[in-house]
């Protein structure tokens, strides 16, 4: 899947290479997770995309995501498809939508007994922000993301540099 993944993001990006030249991004990101059996814990992650204007300062795009959570012990690497709209000139608000390969270690108890958790999954995520112009060329952004099947919340802020 993380071959899969990332050959299509690279698919996209030569499809779309005229307009992704003016909507690429790259940002890091950094903050908080929680969930079912996962105690909340710090996660940071990568982003990098293109997004392609449309009608009323609307966009869509897709981006290749790789994030970790607790220390590195898991770790998760996706796409997401991504669309919004612009406030003003500076802000927008954005949706996320995508699928993750993820490798989840974790030990939780179930009443009964300790249940480890050690493997590789596919999930589903989604998720909404906000980000804002700091210079031409550089945003930050706040997000909250629920990835489905592993019950996971998680909030961040980033920091994206536009080319």
């Amino acid at each position: 899947m993380k071959k899969r993944a990332i050959a299509a993001t690279f698919l996209m990006s030569a499809v779309f290479a005229g307009q992704a030249a003016a909507g690429g991004y790259v940002e890091g990101r950094a903050g908080i997770a929680d969930g079912t059996y996962l105690s909340t814990t710090e996660t940071v992650g990568a982003a990098v995309g293109f997004e392609v204007g449309g009608a009323g300062g609307n966009f869509f795009g897709a981006e290749f995501v790789v994030d970790a959570y607790d220390g590195f012990s898991s770790s998760a690497a996706g796409i997401n498809l991504r669309a919004g709209t612009a406030i003003d000139e500076k802000s927008r608000l954005f949706a996320t939508l995508g699928r993750i390969w993820q490798r989840q270690n974790y030990t939780y108890y179930d009443g009964i007994f300790l249940v480890t958790v050690d493997g590789y999954f596919y999930d589903t995520t989604a998720g909404v922000g906000y980000q804002t112009d700091i210079s031409p060329n550089s945003y930050v952004s706040v997000q909250f993301q629920r990835i489905f099947d592993s019950e996971i919340n998680r909030a961040t802020v980033g920091i994206g540099l536009k080319f």
